[in-house]
This record gives C-alpha cells, structure tokens and sequence, in this order.
C-alpha cells in the first residue's frame, strides 16, 4: 500500500535556539544538527509522550531516505523555526517534509530559509519489518491535524 495524493497532512511548527554547541570552527551551525532539529520537530509533532507510547508498543518510523537542501546558515544566538508537514496514511511509508528557517530579529522582516529536506520514514515492528500504521494510530494524527486546522 503506497500512501496516496489524497491523504491528509498535519503540520506543525517548532522552534530551537542554537547554542554555541551547535555550531562548528566557522561560528555556524554544524549541518549535521540540523538532523537533530529535523527529529525533534517531527516528535514535537504528534507529542514526545505519544512517541515514547509507540515505541513501547513496539511500533517505530525508520528514515529510509531523506533528501536536504541547504539554503543558508544559521549562527549562535539565531532562532530557528522548523516546519513539519507529515502526510498522515495507513501505509508503512511516510512522507514528510520540512523547512529550517532562521526568525527575523526585526518584527515585520521575514524568516530566512535556512534548510529543506524530504523525507521517506518507514513504520516497523521490533523486529524491523514494515508494518501498517494502526487505526488509533491514524486517529491521533486525524485528530491533530483537525485541531490544528481549526487554530
């Protein structure tokens, strides 16, 4: 079952400050955190709580490919602002998409994309085999793209 063009998305947005260990010898965020900020926002997403349930449920997201555009840097001191988009379906596969962009310091000036990325997660059992995503599951996610439509 592949997910299809139909499926819902949930979006959400999160943001991390960067501190003086994200960054590398040039001042600038080292580009492998923001993988780090990437899993974050994906958790901040549907709830760390909800992530810790399905992990001891024994049902867990791979990232099987993930494709990153990096657009510009980020520095100590900046904001960022990560936003998720996670196509919601009962299929193994997931898609998401996410954007890295650095807040204006200035109100009215506008964020600076930072990095995007695609990314291919797949659900697995315990025992790393693709599984179908649960009913209750896909309820969650239905029910937080709802409330966060009406917002």
């Amino acid at each position: 079952m592949r997910p299809s063009p139909d499926d819902p998305w949930l979006d959400g947005t999160v943001r991390f400050p960067v501190y003086y260990e994200d960054t590398d010898f040039s001042g600038f965020v080292y580009h492998a955190n923001y993988l780090k900020y990437f899993e974050r926002a994906r958790e901040e997403l549907v709830g760390l709580d909800y992530v810790r349930g399905l992990y001891l449920r024994g049902i867990h997201y791979v990232v099987a490919r993930m494709e990153l555009s990096f657009h510009a840097p980020a520095q100590h001191g900046d904001l960022i602002e990560v936003a998720t988009r996670m196509r919601i379906s009962a299929s193994p596969i997931g898609l998401v998409e996410q954007t890295a962009s650095k807040v204006a310091r200035d109100a009215g000036k506008p964020a600076i994309k930072l990095v995007s990325t695609t990314i291919k997660l797949v659900a697995v059992d315990n025992a790393g085999e693709a599984t179908r995503v649960p009913d209750d599951v896909l309820d969650h996610y239905r029910a937080l793209a709802t409330s966060r439509s009406r917002t």
